[in-house]
C-alpha cells in the first residue's frame, strides 16, 4: 500500500463527505427494478395514497420540528410535500425514515428496489461539519427534502444511467456526464420550487426568503453550470460520481466479464510491458511478443481487470518493499512497481531473479483487480461503518484473495508458458509460506511482529481512518485507537525512532555540506527539532533526502516533483544562482528560508507528481502544468511565512538574532494574482517560465534511453557505407595507375 495514495484517500473522504451534500450522490443498490417499469406518466394518486402522504409529512415535522416551524396543514408546501409522498411524480409511495443519514450526508434518498417503496432521510444537523456540528435551519431543512424527494422524482433517469453503466454499455466519462445531468434537472426543479411555490408561501407568511443552501451553485443553463467543474480536479462530478463507479459498478462489471480493453488500452499495454522489459531485461528474456505471457501482462496494463490503465514505474517502491501499487484515481491510470533488488536482509542490495520479479508483478496486478473493493472498504471504514476489526481483516484477506490468485496463475499460467518456451518453471518467492487455506496462512506469522499480513492495515487505520473518524466526533478522543492515531499523526512513518534517526543524519549531511545553515543552529533547538522532523517524513508522509548537488538549470534551490525513488531530494545551492547577488554566498537566514520553502513544497509532492504525470500523458499543456505548480508554489511560499512567523522569529527573538525576512518571500503575496503579477513574464525569476521549461524535459524521465537492443537511426551507417565506396573507389583507382606506370627501379610485367 503506497503511503502517498493513502494520504490521497484520505483528502479524498474528507471532500467527499463535503460535496456530496450539494451533488446528492446516488445511493442504489446493487439489484434494481429496470427503469422502463416505472411509468412515464404515473396515474394520480388515489385518496388512500394522499392518506399515506399526509401521515409521511405529519411523521416528518414530528422527527423534525424545525421543518414545522412554519408550517401549517393544507397550505402551499403542506399540499406539495404530501403530493410528493403520495407518489405524485413517480407512480409510487415515498417514505420518510425518521433516522439520520449515513455520516457526513445532509440527506439520503434510496430508490425502489424489489418490494421496497422509495424512502428518504434528512439530517437535523449540517452533519459534514467537523467536532460540534450546529443544527439545521428552517430553510435548509426544507431544501434538502426537496431535493431528496426531486431525486426520488427523476429516478427513471438515474436507474437507466445506472443500468447502462452495470450492463457495459456506457464508459465511465458518459455516466459520470449523464448523472451529472440528471442531477442538473434536478437542481432545475429545486429552483422552479423556490421560485413558484417556496417564494409566494413566504410572503404570506410574512418570513424571509432565503435561498437553499443546496442551490449555491445552480445556473440558469447547463451549460454554465456545468463549466463551474470542467477542471479535472473538481470533485463534482467527476470525484463524487468517478468514485461511485470504480466503487460499485468496476466489480460488477469485472465480475461479469462485461468490463474489455479497447484498442487503444491494448495499445497502452504493450507500450507498458516493453517499458517493463527495458527497467528489468530479465523479465523479458524468454516473453516472445504476442504469446500467452505477454498477453496476459498487456491485458493487466491495459485496465482489463482494473477498470483503468495501469502505468509501469521503474523507481523503487516506498517504504522500503519489494512492489507496490498505487490504486487507480478518479479516473486516472494506477501504477505498478517491482523493484529489482532485495531491500532487506543478508541479500540486500542484490538482484531478485526474474521469476520473483514476476510472482511480486503478478500479485500486484491481482491487487489492483481488486481497487474498488480496497476502495469502497477505506471509505466506509472513513465513513464510521466498519470497526478497526472488520477494516484490517477485510483488507487482509483481500490480500489473500491475491495471493490466492497469483497461485492460480502460477500453475494456469506460468508452468505452461515457461514448459512451452523451453525453460524450467522457477518458483514465485511471494508464495513461500501460502497456504490453502486462509487461517492456516495467518496462523504462520506472529501477530506481534511488522511482517504480520496486517500489520500495514493496522498501521493505516490509525494513520489515516482515526484522524478522520475524530474530526467528524465518531470516535471517543481518549479511546486507545484515538491516542495511537495521535502518536502515528506526529510521527506519520510509525512509531519506530529509525526515522528520526534518519531525519537527524540528514539534518547533520546538510549543515556539514552547506556550513552557512550551520549558524547559530545547535541540536535539540527549535529549528534543528523542526528540520529533523520533517526529514522524517513528518507532513509529507515519506523521508526526505538531502541532496548536495547543485540545483538544475540555475535554481537556487530545487525538490522533486515526481516519484524517483523511495525518497524525494531536496537541494539548495551554496551561492546564489541568479540575480543581482549571482556568485556571492547566501545569508544564513535566506538559506533556511530556501530550505523551509522546498521542505513545505514537498508537503504537496503528491500534487506536483500528478501534474508531472499529466505532462508525460500529454493530459496538460504547457501553459496548464506550468500554471499549477505555480499555485503550489504559492501554496508553499504560504506556508513559509507561516514557518517564519510562528517558528523562526520566536527562535531567533530567544537567540537574539536580528530577522530581515526571508529571501524567498520578497515579492510574496497572500493573493495569487498580486503575487504572480510582480514577475515580468518569461524572465529568469518568473515560476511559470521555471516549470515551463521543465515540461518538455518532464517526458524523458519516463521514456526508455536508447541501448544496444534499441532501433537507432540508420542515418550514420549510410553515411559511412558512402565514404567506404568512395575510399574503395580511389584505392582501385590508384592500384590500376600503379599497374599502368611501375615505379622507377620496379619490374615491368
Amino acid at each position: 500500500m503506497n503511503p502517498s495514495s493513502s494520504m490521497g484517500l484520505h483528502r479524498l473522504t474528507v471532500a467527499w463527505s463535503t460535496v456530496w451534500l450539494l451533488a446528492g450522490l446516488l445511493h442504489l443498490p446493487s439489484s434494481l427494478i429496470a427503469a422502463e417499469s416505472l411509468a412515464s406518466q404515473p396515474a394520480p394518486p388515489t385518496k388512500a395514497d394522499l392518506d399515506y402522504g399526509q401521515a409521511q409529512v405529519r411523521r416528518m415535522l414530528k422527527d423534525r420540528p424545525t421543518m414545522a416551524e412554519h408550517v401549517k396543514e393544507g397550505d402551499a408546501i403542506w399540499q406539495w410535500a404530501v403530493g410528493r409522498f403520495a407518489g405524485e411524480d413517480l407512480g409510487l409511495r415515498v417514505h420518510w425514515d425518521p433516522n439520520r443519514p449515513r455520516p457526513g450526508w445532509y440527506y439520503e434518498r434510496l430508490f425502489p428496489w424489489k418490494d421496497q417503496e422509495p424512502l428518504i432521510r434528512v439530517n437535523d444537523v449540517y452533519a459534514a461539519e467537523a467536532n460540534a456540528p450546529e443544527p439545521m435551519t428552517f430553510t435548509d431543512s426544507w431544501g434538502y427534502t426537496v431535493s431528496a424527494l426531486y431525486e426520488i422524482a427523476e429516478a427513471r433517469r438515474y436507474l437507466q444511467v445506472y443500468e447502462d453503466g452495470v450492463e457495459g454499455r456506457i464508459s465511465r466519462h458518459d455516466y459520470i456526464v449523464r448523472n451529472a445531468k440528471a442531477d442538473y434537472r434536478v437542481a432545475e426543479r429545486v429552483a422552479g420550487f423556490h421560485r413558484t411555490v417556496w417564494t409566494p408561501w413566504a410572503r404570506d407568511k410574512g418570513i424571509a426568503i432565503a435561498p437553499f443552501r443546496i442551490s449555491a451553485k445552480y445556473c440558469a443553463t447547463y451549460e454554465t453550470w456545468f463549466d463551474q467543474f470542467k477542471d479535472p480536479d473538481s470533485w463534482y462530478p467527476w470525484g463524487s460520481w468517478g468514485v461511485y463507479y470504480d466503487t460499485d459498478l468496476l466489480p460488477h462489471l469485472i465480475r461479469n466479464g462485461k468490463l474489455t480493453a479497447s484498442p487503444s488500452d491494448l495499445e497502452h499495454g504493450a507500450q507498458q510491458i516493453r517499458l517493463l522489459f527495458h527497467d528489468r531485461p530479465g523479465m523479458g528474456e524468454h516473453v516472445v511478443e504476442g504469446d500467452k505471457l505477454w498477453n496476459w501482462t498487456v491485458q493487466q496494463f491495459a485496465g482489463a481487470r482494473a477498470g483503468a490503465r495501469i502505468n509501469w514505474r521503474p523507481q523503487a517502491p516506498s517504504m522500503g518493499n519489494v512492489s507496490n501499487h498505487d490504486r487507480p484515481y478518479r479516473g486516472k491510470p494506477g501504477v505498478v512497481r517491482v523493484c529489482w533488488c532485495y531491500r532487506d536482509g543478508p541479500k540486500k542490495n542484490k538482484p531478485i531473479p526474474p521469476d520473483y520479479l514476476w510472482g511480486y508483478l503478478v500479485y500486484e496486478f491481482n491487487r489492483l483487480a481488486h481497487a474498488a473493493e480496497y476502495t469502497k472498504a477505506y471509505f466506509d471504514a472513513a465513513a464510521g461503518i466498519h470497526s478497526k476489526q472488520a477494516y484490517v481483516d477485510g483488507h487482509t484477506r483481500m490480500d489473500y484473495q491475491a495471493l490466492k490468485e497469483t497461485k492460480e496463475f502460477y500453475e494456469m499460467v506460468w508452468k505452461p508458458w515457461a514448459r512451452g518456451s523451453g525453460i524450467e518453471p522457477g518458483k514465485f518467492l511471494i508464495l513461500d509460506r501460502f497456504k490453502d487455506n486462509y487461517e492456516e496462512w495467518l496462523a504462520q506469522f506472529d501477530p506481534l511482529q511488522p511482517g504480520h499480513p496486517s500489520h500495514v492495515w493496522n498501521t493505516v487505520w490509525h494513520r489515516n481512518i482515526v484522524p478522520h473518524l475524530l474530526k467528524t466526533g465518531r470516535i471517543d478522543p481518549n479511546s486507545p485507537d484515538a491516542l495511537q492515531g495521535e502518536a502515528l499523526a506526529k510521527s506519520p512513518l510509525g512509531v519506530q525512532n529509525t526515522d528520526l534517526i534518519h531525519g537527524e543524519s540528514q539534518v547533520r549531511s546538510m549543515l556539514g555540506t552547506r556550513p552557512a545553515l550551520k549558524t547559530h543552529v545547535e541540536e535539540r533547538d527549535a529549528i534543528w527539532t523542526w528540520a529533523v522532523r520533517r526529514f522524517a517524513g513528518e507532513g509529507t508522509g515519506m523521508r526526505l533526502r538531502w541532496k548536495a548537488s547543485r540545483p538544475p538549470d540555475g535554481q537556487n534551490s530545487s525538490h522533486s516533483v515526481s516519484f524517483d525513488s523511495d525518497m524525494p531530494e531536496i537541494r539548495l545551492s551554496a551561492r546564489w544562482a541568479s540575480g543581482p547577488n549571482q556568485g556571492q554566498p547566501m545569508s544564513f537566514e535566506d538559506a533556511w528560508g530556501y530550505v523551509v520553502f522546498e521542505i513545505e513544497a514537498m508537503s504537496m509532492l503528491a500534487e506536483y507528481a500528478k501534474n508531472e504525470e499529466w505532462a508525460v500523458m500529454r493530459s496538460l499543456t504547457k501553459d496548464q502544468y506550468a500554471a499549477r505548480n505555480t499555485r503550489l508554489d504559492h501554496k508553499a511560499l504560504n506556508r513559509t511565512l507561516e514557518f517564519y512567523e510562528t517558528v523562526w522569529k520566536p527562535w531567533a527573538k530567544a537567540k537574539g538574532i536580528e530577522t530581515k525576512g526571508f529571501a524567498v518571500l520578497a515579492k510574496y503575496d497572500a493573493d495569487y494574482d498580486a503575487w504572480i503579477g510582480a514577475f515580468t513574464p518569461g524572465a529568469s525569476d518568473d515560476p511559470r517560465q521555471v516549470w515551463a521549461a521543465r515540461y518538455e524535459g518532464a517526458r524523458k524521465r519516463y521514456l526508455p534511453q536508447p541501448t544496444d537492443t534499441d532501433e537507432v537511426s540508420p542515418v550514420p551507417y549510410v553515411v559511412m557505407g558512402i565514404g567506404g565506396f568512395i575510399l574503395l573507389a580511389f584505392l582501385y583507382a590508384e592500384v590500376r595507375a600503379r599497374s599502368k606506370n611501375p615505379p622507377f627501379g620496379a619490374s615491368a610485367p
